[in-house]
């Protein structure tokens, strides 16, 4: 029950106010939009959302290959996980 209420409520909170939720801040990563900040509260509960398909959908197909490393609920609402140390350089390339 934790994991859910910490999943659909804490993170995506966390997320659109500063890019980060505990596990993304503890290994140096973040969450952006298309435009280099950090994703509405609406994207980043919608991303959530996703994130749970994916996982659902992971444990049902007994996925063991991943053939890209942009997950679906990053594909769809166009948000991004990167390393903090990359945000410069991704910002400069979407302000292109």
């Amino acid at each position: 029950m934790l994991a859910f209420l910490a999943l659909f409520l804490i993170n995506p909170i966390l997320e659109s106010l500063t890019g980060r939720t505990f596990g993304k801040y503890i290994f140096g990563m973040r969450v952006m939009d298309d435009y280099g900040e950090n994703p509405s509260l609406l994207t980043s509960f919608i991303k959530n959302i996703l994130q749970l398909f994916s996982i659902v959908f992971y444990l049902l197909s007994s996925a063991t290959i991943v053939e890209d490393e942009t997950f679906f609920h990053n594909k769809k609402k166009i948000t991004y996980t990167i390393w903090n140390k990359d945000q410069e350089k991704i910002v400069t390339e979407l302000k292109r």
